[in-house]
């Protein structure tokens, strides 16, 4: 008897483990993002992010659980993660390219002017240069814009490295032509390098 038991249990094992694995290789990319919108409704924001990754895992061109991972990561104000997550979901699905879009611009600006106020001028500013491309009408953002080029500009010229200095006030006087203090400091600059 002992034979007969030792001789089953190999396709025993095998049958339990395939039975146990079973339910978890059929979930598909559709019950996962379900699990997560669930999740979601629930308040169980952990548990929305862990559904939402999962049903990316299985499916990488769902733009839609991208999207919803960037709401969530808007609602907790971590800029560049929505920022990320925004352009994924825009990447991988173009029907959601109007929604991605506006959030995407809020975000850039939430995420430049986070920047800017820990002292991080250069990333602002690149994000500040990419909503403006996107969004010059932003409100607000042809001010904080121009006022933190400025600023660059000024510190690179102070620092003597001219060449970014007065790339950063070019860059002013093109999206504000009349800046008075752009084209001061940008004269005083060539003037004193002659």
């Amino acid at each position: 008897m002992a034979r007969r038991i030792s001789s089953f249990t190999p396709a025993l094992l095998a049958a339990v483990l395939l039975c146990a694995a079973a339910p978890a290789c059929r979930t598909s990319a559709d019950a996962y993002y379900a699990r997560g919108r669930r999740a979601l409704a629930a308040g169980q924001t952990e548990a929305a992010v862990d559904a939402f990754g999962r049903a990316i895992e299985k499916d990488p061109r769902r733009g839609d659980a991208y999207l919803a991972l960037a709401k969530i990561d808007l609602r907790q104000e971590k800029w560049l993660l929505a920022v990320n997550a925004l352009r994924e979901a825009r990447r991988r699905d173009r029907r959601l390219e109007k929604e991605t879009d506006r959030l995407l611009i809020d975000a850039l600006y939430q995420f430049a002017t986070e920047q800017l106020g820990i002292g991080r001028r250069r990333e602002a500013i690149t994000s500040f240069a990419e909503l403006y491309a996107k969004a010059p009408e932003y409100p607000g953002l042809r001010q904080v814009y121009t006022q933190a080029l400025l600023d660059h500009g000024r510190e690179q010229i102070l620092q003597s490295n001219f060449g970014e200095g007065v790339e950063a006030l070019k860059e002013v006087l093109r999206v504000d032509p009349e800046n008075s203090a752009a084209r001061h400091l940008l004269r005083r600059t060539r003037f004193s390098t002659k």
